[in-house]
């Protein structure tokens, strides 16, 4: 079985800048065929071009506070990823039933796997050996309820 978390995002702020590019790359051209569809009609366009402007920044705003990434819990590992950086974690390896919400101090400074967007949602598991790996899935209770059905 495979279940698939996605990571809470960075912080709860939209990317105001993002959203505004993406709506002035996609909305200009639509001012602009407007104009010439209507005829040179600048009612017209003011009024559909606004219609469509605002559009097209709800839509860049919803693909600007995407997820920063997702775990993946498959039959034998904890898969981890977030942009560029992918790691794969044997369940043989991690404590399942010790898996707590919250990061204790000692994971604080010493090394080990983190994959932290948001402090409040961090999940913190240790290995029977090593440092614990510290992830943030969005829903940190369902995260930790999957992973100690895992338990042995």
């Amino acid at each position: 079985m495979h279940h698939r978390f996605e990571l809470a995002p960075a912080s709860r702020r939209a990317d105001w800048p993002k959203a505004l590019s993406f709506a002035i790359a996609t909305g200009a051209p639509a001012y602009v065929a407007i104009y010439l569809i209507g005829d040179h009609n600048l009612a017209l366009t003011a009024i559909v071009g606004s219609i469509c402007f605002l559009g097209t920044f709800i839509v860049g705003l919803a693909m600007a506070t995407g997820t920063s990434g997702h775990l993946a819990l498959t039959a034998d590992s904890l898969l981890l990823q977030s942009g560029h950086l992918q790691a794969a974690v044997p369940l043989a390896e991690l404590d399942l039933a010790a898996a707590r919400i919250g990061i204790p101090q000692e994971s604080l400074s010493g090394p080990g796997l983190r994959l932290d967007t948001r402090t409040s949602h961090a999940v913190t598991i240790p290995r029977r050996h090593g440092p614990a790996v510290v992830v943030t899935p969005l829903d940190p209770a369902e995260f930790i309820r999957t992973l100690q059905l895992r338990h042995p």
